[in-house]
């Protein structure tokens, strides 16, 4: 099972000097899901306004999901081989982005060092 409190890794996404950066302008609701541990990310100009539970997909501009399996390979402390950033993931495994893959694709920076942070601070049993 993966978990995370959601209200402290806003906090952690926030104080993130390198998140900072890499998240920038960005604008976007960001749908989660770690297998059945779903999320909604709202980023309002390079900030995470709110993280809140969310049981289907909602309304979001990125859609980022996969099988509890795979995420625990993506956030292991030393991942495996195309596990270690996320569009490899995407490519390479069973994880999947849908919606704005552009606006992904420019804010894949601060994707990655989201992921970076789930593997510090994620719960996984």
């Amino acid at each position: 099972m993966i978990r995370f409190d959601r209200e402290q890794f806003r906090e952690i996404l926030n104080a993130d000097g390198e998140f900072s950066v890499a998240s920038e302008f960005w604008e976007t609701d960001l749908h989660l899901a770690l297998g059945d541990f779903q999320s909604l990310l709202k980023i309002r100009e390079g900030t995470v306004a709110e993280i809140r539970e969310t049981k289907e997909i909602e309304q979001s501009d990125i859609v980022l999901t996969g099988p509890e399996s795979e995420w625990k390979k993506a956030l292991e402390p030393v991942p495996r081989p195309y596990y270690h950033h996320l569009f490899s993931a995407v490519c390479f495994h069973d994880l999947s982005w849908g919606g704005d893959v552009e606006g992904a694709m420019s804010y894949l920076g601060a994707l990655n060092r989201m992921v970076d942070l789930l593997r510090e601070h994620a719960q996984i049993s």
